[in-house]
């Protein structure tokens, strides 16, 4: 999969993707979390060229997302009968939690 089908797939799922450099998890554009791309944007963004990619929680994306690693609700006592799945992996290093959770 590449980063230009994920990203219109996430804003199909009514989240607002934002690039990040590769090898990088800090957003390199100025403005960033007032970013709001539509697919009409990606080509420019997401252009072929190894990058990784964000995506905006809270607001911006499908009615106020917020993600919680497995971790995360283990260290803080929130159940996960109250979560669900959010449908897609992090990266990130082999043994860090992968699967997120939303609220």
């Amino acid at each position: 999969m590449t980063a230009l089908t994920a990203a219109l797939d996430y804003l199909r799922r009514g989240w607002q993707p934002i690039p990040v450099p590769h090898r990088s998890k800090k957003p390199a554009l100025k403005g960033w979390p007032d970013l709001r791309l539509s697919a009409a944007d990606f080509g420019r963004h997401f252009d072929g060229q190894p990058s990784n990619m964000g995506v905006l929680l809270g607001e911006p994306s499908a009615a106020g997302w917020w993600t919680w690693t497995s971790t995360a609700l283990r260290r803080y006592g929130l159940p996960r009968r109250f979560c669900r799945r959010a449908g897609v992996a992090s990266g990130g290093r082999p043994s860090a939690d992968r699967i997120g959770f939303t609220w």
